[in-house]
């Protein structure tokens, strides 16, 4: 995305700052550095900074985000001519975020400031009251338009992910669907005969065995083949196993 330009302190404006990247410590995410023309940042510069950054974690939805940062209050830290902004590990992209912001050199600090990150955006939710065990029909979704950094995690935003899929829990009317509340109808059935196919270049062979678990589409299940060898393989939407070489 193209680089953002952060506005100067002073009347005599020098050349826009630049944006680099740079590697970082394992325990990190990838985080933006940015070295100023001056010793001082303002509140504004460090704001844009962090907002470049927060929008680069979510390329595919940053033309509908809006982030809101709390600046830091830096009057009382050795100044700076390099700053680096990071999130954690495994932090979330979206909602309420503290992101942390360190001094690169001269000085050596680091310190955490909150930011908000709003996504506009459809979700699915329950048209009705939603039972455990059951599988989901288009008469049971309906769309609705909210913010997904305050929906919990995994909410759906397309209903081809929920349709045919059965609920693992009961779900009230109008609460949004998540990702773990679903799993794919079962496709084989623990002690049924299913036909394990194997396949490498130029080769592919057949037979027939137990399965040893149910299984949905995609899911790795364990066969045991007439033999008494057991072999592990893909389930397929025909209920069958395909092993790839």
């Amino acid at each position: 995305m193209p680089q953002p330009e952060l506005p100067a302190r002073r009347k005599n404006r020098q050349n826009p700052p630049m944006l680099s990247y740079r590697p970082l410590a394992p325990v990190l995410a990838l985080a933006l550095t940015w070295a100023p023309n001056t010793a001082f940042c303002d509140d504004q510069q460090i704001s844009s900074l962090v907002e470049a950054y927060l929008l680069q974690q979510i390329p595919e939805q940053a033309e509908r985000a809006k982030v809101t940062v709390n600046p830091p209050n830096l009057e009382k830290l050795p100044p700076c001519n390099q700053y680096q902004v990071f999130l954690p590990r495994g932090s979330k992209t979206i909602g309420k975020i503290n992101v942390g912001l360190r001094c690169l050199g001269p000085a050596n600090w680091s310190l955490f400031l909150s930011a908000q990150v709003s996504i506009a955006s459809h979700y699915l939710s329950a048209a009705r009251a939603l039972n455990a065990g059951q599988t989901i029909t288009q008469q049971d979704l309906t769309l609705k338009s909210g913010d997904l950094g305050q929906l919990p995690p995994g909410t759906l935003l397309d209903p081809a992910q929920a349709l045919g899929k059965t609920l693992k829990t009961s779900i009230a009317a109008g609460n949004p669907l998540r990702r773990e509340q679903l799993q794919a109808p079962q496709v084989i059935q623990a002690g049924q005969n299913v036909r394990v196919t194997y396949r490498a270049p130029g080769f592919s062979a057949t037979a027939e065995g137990k399965a040893l678990g149910n299984a949905s589409i995609g899911q790795v299940t364990q066969v045991r083949m007439p033999s008494g060898q057991m072999v592990s393989g893909l389930a397929t939407a025909q209920g069958e196993v395909e092993i790839n070489q």
